[in-house]
């Protein structure tokens, strides 16, 4: 449930990262397997180097493609800029020290928990354009979409937002301020109610 998010106040160094002197931080939560798209971001982490932008890519999550991704992660020689974080339970708090979300998906692909978090914890996202997330961003009101399996799409979106951080901010902000109004527990419990035709 997206109030687990309350407990983690949001994070003032969202987008301060060169004030701070250290390097972005973009992050993706999802099972390491063939249905979902890191590869498209490591590729473009690829031509994020190349402009000599010092950024850190965190890839959450574990599975079978591991090592189809460490293989692909040293092809792009991008080994110094991302890692593979495996499963973690703090989540959480690794949102709220994130730059930006990358919600990768392939075609097809359904609405995932995992954007719903980041949008919880006010990061800016980066999303393919896939239905789902063009509903749940409103058509990109709420976060970038882009077209999918395109790393020069996905790096220009980067780009943008650490260009334009107070664009990015404001989107966040009402992706946040959306998802605690339509994804609380409560909330949630109202729609399946009334799918069921319960009284309350």
């Amino acid at each position: 449930p997206v109030e687990r998010f309350n407990d983690f106040a949001i994070s003032s160094s969202h987008q301060n990262y060169k004030k701070l002197n250290r390097p972005l931080i973009i992050g993706m939560v999802a099972r390491l397997d063939s249905t979902k798209d890191q590869p498209t971001l490591i590729r473009a982490a690829r031509l994020l180097k190349e402009q000599g932008i010092d950024f850190q890519v965190q890839l959450i999550g574990e599975g079978r493609s591991r090592l189809e991704y460490e293989d692909l992660i040293q092809k792009e020689q991008v080994e110094e800029q991302v890692n593979l974080l495996g499963m973690r339970r703090d989540i959480p708090q690794l949102l709220s020290e994130m730059d930006i979300f990358v919600f990768s998906a392939k075609p097809g692909e359904g609405l995932g928990v995992a954007l719903i978090e980041a949008m919880a914890a006010e990061v800016p996202i980066v999303a393919t354009a896939v239905e789902a997330c063009r509903e749940v961003l409103e058509e990109g009101k709420l976060g970038i979409l882009i077209p999918p399996q395109e790393p020069q799409s996905k790096a220009d979106a980067i780009s943008h937002i650490m260009n334009h951080p107070e664009e990015a901010q404001l989107k966040a902000k009402q992706a946040r301020e959306k998802v605690l109004k339509q994804f609380t527990v409560e909330k949630m419990a109202l729609e399946y109610a009334k799918c069921l035709d319960l009284k309350p």
